[in-house]
């Protein structure tokens, strides 16, 4: 081969391959044909793609093995079987090629070298111009929301306070008025009114998704109207007092002592519309509350009138003052506070409440809601208690299964204060082992707390239904939790456990469970 050639280019394989012993070992495997293809380069500089066939035939007379070897100049089909090759992984509507020789198109493509590739490329731009478009509309969403998420997070420190301010000066309060008892129950009421609130508004924050669905349930029940203000009045004048603001509250026609509806919603829906008057109205400045009742169809009609003579709302800003996480002076958040979500919250709560909230305001001169609800009533006008001061628990055990000290310290006194016998357990996998070792029917009832080390309360729960005895199967087993979502509800279902107790414990809730499943 090197003989038309000044020097080949063969790999090591086809070397291999085309040698004699290569040659003879393949005719051996009853090959007696074969090519190969390589680059040569001839005497004058040129290079040519060379294919070389090889046809092997035996000698009848005395069984050599004769070679015959063909070299074919294939360097035009090889150009254009590479550039093809190449041009086949990209979209192409014609392609055109050119005699080497005539200059002529080859309208047959049957021979010619490559010229021309055309290609209508409108659609691929336009589509490339969609994608780009919508890869920047995600991302401005994306902006957006991580944006609204930050400010919101920032601003909820102002939710927050309002309660928390409460709860300091009264803890402070009450220390100062120890041997006044009557001052003390007083301040543990307005106590535990105001950590209430914080409760449902620590609530409101994890449970966003449901309030901007509508998905939000009401808690209806019957609450005393007298305490509800009194507690509203309480938390509004402590923020006015703080801000060095005015702040006055009138009550027309008292229609029921006894009101029936979602008293903590409702709650929120003043305090947040009372705050933010307080908020936005300078020192020196005056809020004033004035609510009037009258009955319609059967039901109470509560309407409240929320004033302040503050700095005002801008009238293009008004249209969008109950959008989410929407405030007009976002630029001032650290001089004004909030996170742009109590509004939007409390006019959902209204509508829920087959009411609304309106807005009338004077940038410089002040602003007023207007907020109506409908609520049932009691016609005995009397405010019904819950029946769980009387309870005993005596001759009862219980066992407390629960991780943290200061947990079992408040479960426990909780449970001792109604004549409990109490046995605790630190972890699931004691809770199991304490049932097995006592007698059956020892405990009447199980509280399982969920997040503990060793064996959760899920684990804890599946195990003891799955022991061997008659009692664990109608044990109540009670979930006492601080994971409150939906799916932890499901959760504590399927493990087994009759009913699921959200932390902080209401002792009114917990007595009342644990006299449905073991007294009644």
């Amino acid at each position: 081969m090197s003989a038309y050639a000044k020097k080949v280019y063969l790999t090591e394989e086809q070397n291999q391959r085309l040698s004699p012993e290569g040659l003879l070992a393949s005719f051996r495997e009853g090959i007696n044909s074969l090519s190969e293809e390589y680059v040569a380069q001839f005497y004058n500089g040129r290079y040519v793609w060379v294919r070389v066939e090889v046809n092997l035939l035996q000698k009848p007379g005395n069984g050599e093995i004769m070679a015959f070897i063909y070299n074919h100049d294939v360097t035009r089909e090889s150009k254009l079987k590479q550039i093809l090759e190449c041009i086949m992984t990209f979209g192409y509507d014609e392609i055109y090629t050119v005699d080497e020789y005539s200059g002529q198109m080859d309208e047959n493509e049957q021979t010619g070298i490559l010229l021309l590739m055309l290609s209508d490329v409108e659609d691929i731009v336009k589509e490339e111009k969609e994608k780009q478009e919508q890869l920047a509309k995600a991302l401005a969403m994306a902006e957006a929301a991580n944006e609204a998420k930050t400010n919101f997070l920032a601003g909820m420190s102002h939710e927050i306070r309002t309660p928390m301010n409460a709860i300091i000066g009264l803890n402070s309060m009450i220390r100062s008025s120890i041997d006044d008892r009557n001052q003390v129950l007083d301040y543990t009421e307005k106590l535990d009114s105001a950590s209430r609130y914080l409760l449902a508004l620590l609530n409101d924050i994890l449970d966003m998704s449901r309030i901007e669905s509508g998905n939000m349930k009401l808690a209806v029940r019957a609450f005393s109207g007298d305490k509800f203000w009194d507690n509203v009045n309480m938390l509004a004048k402590t923020q006015a007092l703080m801000a060095g603001v005015g702040y006055s509250f009138d009550r027309e026609r008292k229609i029921s002592e006894v009101y029936i509806g979602d008293a903590t919603r409702l709650e929120q829906i003043m305090i947040n519309l009372i705050n933010n008057a307080v908020k936005f109205t300078p020192e020196g400045g005056s809020v004033d509350v004035a609510v009037t009742e009258q009955e319609v169809n059967e039901r109470v009609q509560l309407t409240t009138v929320v004033s302040d003579n503050g700095i005002g709302i801008a009238k293009d800003f008004l249209p969008k003052v109950f959008d989410i996480f929407t405030q007009q002076h976002e630029e001032n958040t650290s001089v004004y506070g909030g996170s742009g979500l109590g509004l939007s919250i409390a006019h959902n709560y209204a509508r829920m409440m087959d009411g609304d909230i309106t807005v009338q305001s004077t940038e410089g001169e002040g602003t007023v809601f207007t907020v109506t609800v409908k609520l049932d009533f009691d016609r005995r006008k009397k405010e019904r208690k819950e029946k769980t001061e009387d309870i005993s628990f005596a001759g009862k055990r219980i066992l407390l299964v629960e991780d943290h000290p200061l947990n079992v310290i408040v479960a426990k006194g909780l449970l001792e204060k109604k004549q409990f016998e109490v046995v605790t357990a630190e972890n699931g996998r004691k809770a199991v082992e304490l049932v097995e070792n006592f007698p059956e029917y020892y405990f009447d009832a199980v509280l399982m707390d969920i997040r503990m080390p060793v064996l959760d309360g899920i684990g804890a729960a599946r195990e003891l239904r799955a022991l061997d005895r008659e009692d664990v199967k109608d044990l109540p087993i009670i979930a006492m939790t601080a994971n409150a979502g939906e799916e932890d509800r499901k959760q504590t279902r399927e493990a087994g456990m009759n009913e699921h107790l959200a932390k902080p414990i209401n002792p009114k809730l917990l007595y009342a469970t644990l006299q449905k499943f073991i007294l009644s």
